[in-house]
């Protein structure tokens, strides 16, 4: 018992520390925030003022671009007839993932770029 006491006062000790405040359920990021975005997730760290927001409006706008390059070149290639006839089934489908998975890539980056202003 005595280490759950210990563990416990460890892990509260932790939050305070680090400023937590729960999760945010309002569904605003602060702002001059630096994002990336994970798969499914977009992680928010608030640094107002010890980033540049130049620097991460690049970076944001590079990789936009680049999943928007990859959605475009996968679009040409299932829009050739002659690929989707003589390739097999399943490297059809995985190129269909990948034009969703580029697309919706491109979308997460164009609202972090809207988010961070």
């Amino acid at each position: 018992m005595r280490r759950r006491k210990r563990w416990r006062g460890r892990r509260a000790g932790t939050r305070r520390s680090a400023g937590w405040r729960g999760p945010r359920r309002w569904g605003r990021w602060p702002a001059g925030a630096a994002q990336s975005v994970l798969d499914e997730a977009t992680i928010v760290v608030p640094l107002a003022g010890l980033i540049d927001l130049d620097a991460e409006r690049a970076r944001l706008d590079r990789d936009r671009m680049k999943a928007e390059g990859e959605a475009e070149k996968v679009a040409r290639k299932l829009a050739n007839a002659d690929f989707v006839a003589r390739a097999p089934e399943d490297v059809v489908a995985e190129n269909r993932e990948r034009l969703e998975a580029a697309r919706a890539e491109a979308a997460r980056l164009k609202a972090a770029l809207r988010r961070l202003g």
